[in-house]
């Protein structure tokens, strides 16, 4: 199984709570689409983003390209202000959980996950995974918008690139 996990690509910098992407957000986006023709990321098999418009932005101009519909799923939204630490990580493993349960995974023809989600999600997952690679190094603590993370995922999570759309 392929899984590429994505920080939203820029936002606009108005303070409202559901921004869309800027300018940039939106070439970010249309530069994944190039990523994935260019066979830079695996072309994706499923498509997953949070509620919010910013994570459905990024993912919209490659969904199109795919002809795949994009699942848009609470467990992918920002951590809440109410919201435990614990009740965060939770619903991150449940996420986990579901996704790898409900989609077959195949040594053939493996699928490829894209989730496209926010900084504090990403951050938790590093801490949840078991991967080949030490994710607590500094490198990876950094998430700006469009940062990405591929891996190849079989009995661990094997980091195949880190970087940005």
């Amino acid at each position: 199984m392929n899984f590429i996990l994505f920080r939203h690509a820029e936002k606009k910098s108005e303070l409202v709570a559901d921004s869309s992407l800027s300018q940039q957000g939106f070439n970010q986006a249309r530069n994944l689409v190039q990523l994935v023709q260019n066979k830079k990321l695996p072309p994706p098999t499923h498509l997953f983003c949070s509620p919010r418009k910013r994570t459905k932005e990024t993912l919209s101009f490659l969904a199109e390209h795919a002809h795949i519909k994009i699942t848009t799923s609470p467990l992918l939204d920002l951590r809440t202000s109410p919201e435990s630490a614990k009740d965060f990580r939770l619903r991150i493993q449940e996420f986990m959980v579901g996704f790898q349960l409900d989609i077959p995974d195949s040594p053939n023809k493996p699928p490829t996950i894209y989730v496209c989600t926010h900084q504090d999600w990403a951050e938790e997952f590093l801490t949840i995974i078991e991967s080949s690679t030490d994710l607590s190094q500094p490198k990876y603590s950094s998430w700006p918008s469009g940062q990405y993370m591929y891996f190849a995922k079989s009995d661990l999570w094997h980091l195949v690139d880190f970087n940005r759309l």
